[in-house]
């Protein structure tokens, strides 16, 4: 998975959360993106406690959008929802394993 999708997502909706609630001017809202965009950047790969929160923040992310599409979807089950949030969990965890450091604790 590329971090580029994340970032831009996480700028996207910083950006759109900022417009609606500041009414901010569109070309205001755009630096502001931009501004986000290259602090995600930035941030996950200068700083090591960055880069696995917002690794977890974006695997939580996905699991709960595939959570919300599946109930969008139609009239699926309680159960159908979470196995899909499961599933985006998982799939997406592995395709963020390494940048998770798991460290032994003595």
């Amino acid at each position: 998975m590329s971090g580029v999708t994340e970032f831009f997502g996480a700028a996207l909706l910083v950006t759109l959360w900022a417009y609606r609630f500041f009414r901010l001017h569109p070309a205001v809202a755009l630096l502001l993106l931009i501004a986000v965009y290259a602090c995600c950047y930035l941030l996950f790969t200068k700083s090591s406690w960055f880069r696995p929160l917002f690794s977890a923040a974006v695997v939580l992310g996905w699991a709960a959008l595939a959570y919300w599409l599946s109930k969008a979807v139609g009239h699926v089950s309680d159960a159908t929802a979470w196995v899909f949030a499961m599933l985006a969990f998982l799939v997406s965890i592995l395709l963020y394993k390494d940048f998770f450091e798991f460290k032994r604790y003595k």
